[in-house]
């Protein structure tokens, strides 16, 4: 949104950040609130089930390259055949970590404040993005939880 903002009225460039600027704290708000502990304690925690798989390089991060794009701006780049054909000395443990090969373990994780709120069965499986949830190990997961759940 300041893309190309050297031609833009002063006015249009203030405005633009300031929106940018809210969503950024009001998001920030939310992540806060989110992680925080619980202000009560819980007498009957919530059975939760945190599924998720490990054992994938998956992508979690871009590069800047800020001289591409001129003063002030820059080009991020956040896609493996980008990073293969204009990064290729790129180191992958840069922008990789962990993961089932779209979402990285610690996106998959659930907050640690959480572990207080909620009574949590954690299970980690060595599978693809999809067979998570779709292959008979993730499936058999799923359908244990659930039964071992009080009526």
């Amino acid at each position: 949104m300041l893309k190309d903002t050297g031609s833009a009225p002063t006015q249009t460039v203030n405005r633009r950040e300031t929106y940018i600027s809210f969503w950024l704290d009001r998001s920030q708000r939310f992540l806060d609130r989110l992680h925080a502990p619980l202000a009560t304690p819980n007498d009957r925690p919530i059975p939760v089930l945190s599924l998720a798989a490990e054992g994938q390089r998956t992508l979690a991060g871009g590069v800047w390259i800020p001289e591409e794009a001129g003063q002030d701006q820059g080009n991020v780049l956040f896609d493996r055949d980008q990073f293969k054909s204009r990064l290729p000395n790129l180191d992958p443990d840069i922008v990789n970590e962990d993961g089932d090969g779209s979402v990285t373990l610690k996106s998959a994780s659930l907050p640690a404040a959480y572990e207080n709120a909620f009574h949590v069965t954690t299970q980690r499986l060595r599978v693809g993005h999809i067979e998570l949830v779709t292959g008979r190990e993730g499936r058999r997961r799923i359908a244990d939880f659930l039964q071992a759940q009080p009526q």
